[in-house]
């Protein structure tokens, strides 16, 4: 059993028995007070891209960098460019990194840098950062659109080769996509089986009718977005 908590628009909270992670943490929502309450948990702080709502350097700063039971950062490649650190462990797209704890492997984005799969205590989580089809078809030319569906079903391609089941999927729902904005997370539960979906990324105020009901289809438990609420992951 674990618990997630949402932080604030793509950032997320994991918290298992022995490890915790957080995911594209930029200096909005809480997160202090849940590192106090767990201080003997190794934390991992992982970065998908370097935009400024998913990246901020104050992840370098207390009350991460003085959480007693240890920090570890995980960057997608994507960011050396701009952040270049010792401590950081950069993955490039394909690659993978394990300690005696966890089991990250980097995969790729159809926007920038890239997405998150990880095992970790008997589950596999999943975080796209930016990865959807970001087809914008309601105001973009048909070029553009078969642009970025080529591009969406290449990772999509890539993702589904190697991840079939996921206990948890973080996934953008973002709604200035228009009224299919599900359409890049409906391809995806087409092809994974899927346990728990925590949308993010949403840019609006979500009406979950249309979200419960595709949950509902595949058998998902919806965990939508409330900050400072537990939701438990068995």
């Amino acid at each position: 059993m674990s618990r997630l908590y949402f932080i604030h628009h793509s950032s997320y909270l994991w918290v298992g028995d022995r490890s915790m992670i957080l995911w594209d943490y930029y200096g909005k929502g809480e997160v202090a007070s849940f590192l106090a309450e767990h201080p003997d948990k190794r934390l991992y702080i992982m970065v998908t891209h370097s935009h400024g709502d998913h990246y901020s350097p104050i992840i370098f700063d207390t009350p991460f960098v003085t959480h007693a039971g240890g920090v570890v950062y995980i960057f997608h490649e994507e960011l050396k460019e701009t952040i270049n650190r010792e401590e950081v462990h950069y993955l490039e797209t394909g690659e993978d990194w394990e300690d005696n704890q966890i089991m990250v492997k980097a995969f790729g984005s159809t926007d920038c840098g890239g997405s998150f799969y990880v095992e970790v205590e008997g589950q596999k989580l999943f975080h796209a950062g930016d990865l959807n089809n970001w087809h914008w078809n309601q105001e973009a030319d048909e070029e553009y659109i078969e642009l970025y569906e080529t591009h969406w079903q290449r990772e999509l391609e890539r993702l589904t080769d190697s991840v079939r089941l996921l206990d948890l999927l973080m996934f953008p729902t973002d709604l200035r996509l228009g009224r299919d904005y599900l359409k890049g997370l409906r391809s995806l539960l087409a092809m994974t089986e899927v346990k728990y979906l925590a949308p993010m990324h949403l840019n609006g105020v979500l009406d979950p009718k249309e979200l419960e009901e595709l949950c509902d289809k595949y058998g998902i438990d919806l965990l939508l977005p409330q900050p400072q609420i537990a939701r438990i992951l068995r």
